[in-house]
C-alpha cells in the first residue's frame, strides 16, 4: 500500500543524494499540483539554494496568479521571482 510520508522521505534522501554538491537550484513552478509539489519538495530536501520561480503566463483563472503567490510563500519561506510573461505567451499562441 502506498504510504506518503515514506514517499515523501525517500523523495527527499534521493534529492539530498543527488544535488549535494550543488550551489543553486531553479525551480520552475506554474502554479499547479505538479510543479509546486516538486518545489516544495526540492526545498525541503535543499533549503535555501532552492530559488523558486512562478511563471505565469496569463492562462490562469481569475486572481489564481495571487492564490499562487501566497501559497508559495506560506509553503517555501524563501524569496521567490514573479516571472510575468502575459505578452509572450499570447504571442506564442496567436
Amino acid at each position: 500500500m502506498f504510504d506518503p510520508k515514506s514517499f515523501v522521505d525517500r523523495v527527499i534522501n534521493e534529492l539530498r543524494e543527488r544535488y549535494r554538491n550543488v550551489n543553486c537550484i531553479l525551480a520552475a513552478v506554474s502554479g499547479g499540483v505538479d510543479s509546486t509539489t516538486a518545489a516544495v519538495l526540492t526545498y525541503k530536501a535543499l533549503g535555501d539554494i532552492v530559488k523558486p520561480v512562478f511563471i505565469d503566463t496569463g492562462f490562469m483563472r481569475l486572481n489564481e496568479g495571487i492564490r499562487v503567490k501566497e501559497a508559495l510563500k506560506d509553503l517555501m519561506p524563501v524569496s521567490y521571482t514573479h516571472l510575468r510573461a502575459h505578452e509572450t505567451s499570447l504571442h506564442l499562441v496567436c
